[in-house]
C-alpha cells in the first residue's frame, strides 16, 4: 500500500510538473506518450469492447464502496478515507499519464513556427465562394465507402502526414471502437470520444454514414496526441477534404457547415 502510494505521488508530481513546465510536457508528448499509448492500446486491442468505460465504472464503484464503508465503520473512517483518496490519486494519474499531459505541451503554432493570419474580408469572401462550390460538388460526387479500408487510410494519413508536426504515428493494432452503453452517449449527443485509460478511440454507432468519416478522423487525431478540439477538427477536415472518395469529401465539407454559417 505504501509503495503504491509513493509511486502514485511520484507520478502525480510529474503530471503537475508537465502542467507548469513546458519542457516536461514536451518530453512527455514526444518521448513518453508514443510508448505509453502503444502499450495501453495494445492491451486494449485484446478485447473488442471499451476497456476505458469498464475502468471508469470500476473506479467509480470502488470509490463509492469506500465511502459506504467509511460511513458504516465510523471508528476507522480515516483508514477508509485514505483508501478513497488513493483511488482518486490513481484515477487522476492514470488519466494524465495515459493521455492528458498532451494538454500542456507547446502549442502547434509555436512548435512549428506558424504565424496567425489576421482577418481579411476579401480572403474570407473568397473562402466562402470556394467552400460553397466544393460542398455542392462533393454532394454530387458522394457515394459509398468501406469503413475498414477508410480507417486504415486514416491511420496512414496520421502516421505519414500529421506525425511530421510532432504527433504520434498510429499503430496497426489501434482500431476505432464502439462505445458501451451507446444509447446513453446518443442521448447526450456525444458522437465520439477519446478513452485515455487504454488509449482507445470511440465513435458512436448511431453516427450517420455522412458524418462518420469526419468523426472518426477527429477521434484518431486525439489518439495521435492532438488535445485541442478545434485542432482535432482541423486535421479531420484536412483529411476529408483531400480524400479521393466523394462521400468522405462531402462529409468533411458538411461537418464545417455549422461553423461557416
Amino acid at each position: 500500500m505504501k509503495k503504491r502510494t509513493v509511486a502514485g505521488l511520484f507520478l502525480l508530481a510529474f503530471c503537475l510538473l508537465c502542467r507548469y513546465c513546458l519542457p516536461a510536457a514536451d518530453f512527455y508528448a514526444e518521448k513518453l506518450y508514443p510508448f505509453i499509448s502503444g502499450t495501453l492500446s495494445l492491451a486494449g486491442s485484446l478485447l473488442p469492447f471499451s476497456l476505458t468505460v469498464i475502468t471508469v465504472i470500476c473506479l467509480v464503484a470502488t470509490f463509492l464502496l469506500f465511502i459506504v464503508q467509511a460511513i458504516r465503520h465510523r471508528d476507522n473512517s480515516f483508514f477508509w478515507l485514505r483508501k478513497s483518496l488513493s483511488v482518486l490519486l490513481w484515477a487522476f494519474v492514470w488519466f494524465y499519464m495515459g493521455w492528458g499531459n498532451n494538454y500542456y505541451r507547446t502549442g502547434l503554432y509555436q512548435r512549428n513556427g506558424i504565424r496567425r493570419v489576421s482577418y481579411d474580408e476579401v480572403v474570407f469572401k473568397a473562402f466562402l465562394d470556394d467552400y460553397s462550390a466544393q460542398l455542392n460538388r462533393a454532394s454530387v460526387e458522394a457515394g459509398e465507402y468501406d469503413r475498414n479500408s477508410l480507417e486504415e487510410d486514416m491511420k496512414r494519413y496520421y502516421s505519414e502526414e500529421v506525425s511530421r508536426y510532432g504527433y504520434t504515428a498510429l499503430r496497426r493494432w489501434q482500431h476505432i471502437k464502439k462505445p458501451m452503453f451507446n444509447r446513453l452517449f446518443s442521448a447526450v449527443s456525444v458522437s465520439g470520444f477519446m478513452g485515455p485509460y487504454f488509449c482507445e478511440s470511440h465513435v458512436n454507432r448511431d453516427v450517420l454514414e455522412v458524418d462518420y468519416p469526419f468523426v472518426a478522423a477527429h477521434e484518431l487525431a486525439h489518439l495521435a496526441g492532438v488535445s485541442g478540439e478545434a485542432e482535432a477538427s482541423w486535421w479531420a477536415f484536412h483529411y476529408c477534404r483531400g480524400s479521393s472518395i466523394g462521400a468522405v469529401r462531402y462529409g468533411g465539407y458538411l461537418s464545417l457547415l455549422p461553423y461557416v454559417l
